[in-house]
């Protein structure tokens, strides 16, 4: 007699350690083809295609996401710091693309604490 194994589910999993905070989720729906997609920090971007081929190697069909967070916190203060070049970096292109598109300055800081790594911690 066959199992019927269902195509649809969501799994998370978290480990600490003394330096980080690792979680992982997956989640699987019916598809025809495999079409997996992974979210992981930049830093850790090398590791996109060795965990494509593990869900590859583990799945034949399916639309599968993975994504993986990892939270340093050895080592690490409360401080926030100011990558102040890399902001004016930002603030130039963004004054540009207003310009060029006469669009409404609505620079925010909110929308500026959004943009990647312009504050990070120590």
């Amino acid at each position: 007699m066959r199992m019927l194994k269902s195509m649809t589910g969501y799994g998370r999993v978290s480990a600490v350690t003394e330096k980080m905070e690792i979680t992982v989720e997956i989640k699987c729906v019916n598809n025809r083809y495999l079409d997996c997609s992974v979210r992981l920090p930049r830093i850790y971007s090398y590791l996109e295609e060795k965990i494509k081929k593990c869900v590859q190697n583990s799945f034949s069909r399916g639309k599968i996401d993975v994504s993986l967070t990892i939270v340093e916190t050895a080592g690490q203060s409360g401080e926030i710091t100011i990558d102040k070049q890399l902001l004016e970096g930002y603030l130039s292109a963004l004054t540009q693309i207003r310009d060029t598109y006469h669009l409404k300055d609505d620079v925010t800081v909110s929308g500026i604490a959004k943009l990647p790594d312009v504050l990070t911690r120590k």
